[in-house]
């Protein structure tokens, strides 16, 4: 049925008054949810991709340039994000990749608590990024993760791309933002 998904929408052939009124309620809903999440994570910092190396059926830590912006209780290393404190943060991850044939790109987390890095398998992202060698040779991923970190502990994420051919990092377009939880 069109329009189905309008649950709280005014009948058709309803006043201009209510579609007015409907559309308030729903930008205001709208405005409330960003004021929840800029009230609930931040402050922000942004970081660039530094590394193009071959991630052809090989797994690559990811690097970062140094970052706009800061994270209180948070360091960004080349490699890793570290905490200085106990915190929570919301880390947004775009991973691109440039590869000649079919391949799906994965990105996975890695904890380290003190004892190196393992895998945190609840935290892994894949995605079919690139066809052909030609006009559908890049393609990225955007996984976001939920992290909470004691004082000390280290994350730091990886690239794998399963591939028919190369395929290769891309600094360009491969982003990292992380945000913390306001109430910690």
């Amino acid at each position: 049925m069109p329009g189905a998904y309008l649950k709280d929408a005014p009948p058709i052939g309803a006043s201009a008054r209510a579609y007015q009124a409907y559309v308030d309620r729903e930008l205001t809903k709208i405005a409330q949810t960003f004021e929840i999440v800029r009230e609930t994570y931040a402050p922000t910092f942004e970081a660039q991709g530094t590394d193009s190396g071959n991630i052809a059926n090989l797994e690559r830590v990811l690097t970062w340039g140094a970052p706009a912006g800061s994270v209180p209780g948070v360091q960004l290393n080349a490699d890793n994000v570290e905490a200085l404190e106990r915190v929570t943060l919301l880390v947004f991850l775009q991973c691109m990749q440039d590869a000649t044939g079919r391949a799906e790109l994965q990105v996975r987390q890695y904890r380290d608590t003190g004892g190196g890095y393992a895998e945190d398998t609840t935290k892994r992202f894949s995605n079919y990024t690139s066809r052909t060698s030609t006009t559908q040779d890049e393609g990225g991923v955007s996984p976001t993760f939920r992290v909470e970190l004691e004082a000390g502990d280290k994350v730091q994420y990886r690239a794998f791309c399963v591939a028919d051919a190369g395929s290769v990092l891309m600094t360009n377009g491969t982003t990292l933002i992380v945000m913390r939880a306001n109430n910690d």
